[in-house]
């Protein structure tokens, strides 16, 4: 009888050390795939000459719900800054929408390690199509 309980007891801890190294690569996945979807992508610039500040911005972090991230162009002057409370992934395409305002609006893209490409349309159905690098934000 005491045979079959030391084999229950190692059948037990076999499956738990199992069980532990399964949550572990899964959590390693995980963080791994969500960096692709995160950082910062920015074609924002100063021209040297005028001092006029150009281009767009979005930075897309992790949340306990999902993603969520900012939003900003300038226009020889930095514009409003956007708060992006829901991010989506969709097979590969990423999808948010800007809030209500003169920026009002929806981009829809991919990420690649390289950059976010893709096309904004603002509120007066205008179509703007973005490729911003993935670096450093221009406000660090």
């Amino acid at each position: 009888m005491k045979h079959i309980s030391y084999i229950s007891v190692f059948l037990i801890l076999a499956l738990l050390v199992l069980l532990a190294l399964i949550v572990t690569s899964t959590i390693s996945l995980a963080v791994t795939s969500s960096s692709h979807w995160t950082g910062t992508f920015s074609d924002m610039e100063k021209n040297p000459d005028s001092g006029d500040i150009t281009g767009c911005e979005i930075r897309i972090v992790g949340s306990a719900q999902g993603y969520s991230g900012t939003f900003q162009c300038a226009n020889a002057w930095p514009g409003n800054l956007f708060m992006l409370a829901d991010i989506r992934y969709d097979v590969g395409d990423i999808f948010f929408k800007l809030p209500s305002g003169p920026m009002a609006g929806s981009f829809r893209g991919r990420i690649t390690d390289e950059a976010i490409t893709g096309i904004l349309e603002v509120a007066n159905y205008k179509f703007v199509r973005l490729h911003l690098p993935r670096k450093s934000s221009f406000w660090d």
